[in-house]
């Protein structure tokens, strides 16, 4: 019995764990899109002036090519966040379900050790039985 009590405690420790990582993933991955849209709004406020001179132009031009790369690189960032939010997920619906079939075999053992008591108690009560019958028997003989 015990090392179905210790078998129940890992994998809720291992649920428990799971969770944390998931909810730090989605954390994470909060941060990422809000990075992202302030990324993407900073990029919409770069404007091309309407009059300049070509340095002004390159200036601007380069300013927005950085601003592009940094949104690519942060939905690059993003993208594996998703990833890696995904498979933590498949890992904690794993664990779950690892968690729900040694709930089930705790169950089953309490089950059938309650069954044995009952047998047993029952053996007990028939055997007390039988010796009344018996003495009874020789009493009344």
């Amino acid at each position: 019995m015990k090392w179905i009590e210790t078998l129940v405690k890992i994998r809720k420790e291992s649920v428990d764990s799971l969770e944390r990582e998931v909810a730090l993933h989605n954390a994470r991955l909060s941060r990422a899109q809000s990075v992202l849209s302030t990324l993407r709004e900073d990029y919409r406020h770069i404007q091309i002036p309407q009059s300049s001179n070509g340095a002004m132009l390159g200036q601007v031009s380069l300013q927005r090519k950085f601003a592009q790369n940094a949104i690519k690189e942060q939905e690059q960032k993003l993208f594996a966040l998703q990833q890696k939010l995904a498979h933590a997920k498949e890992a904690l619906q794993e664990a779950n379900k690892e968690l729900e079939q040694a709930k089930f075999i705790e169950a089953d053992h309490v089950k059938k050790e309650l069954q044995q008591q009952k047998r047993r108690e029952q053996r007990f009560l028939d055997e007390i039985s039988s010796q009344r019958f018996y003495i009874n028997q020789r009493e009344d003989g």
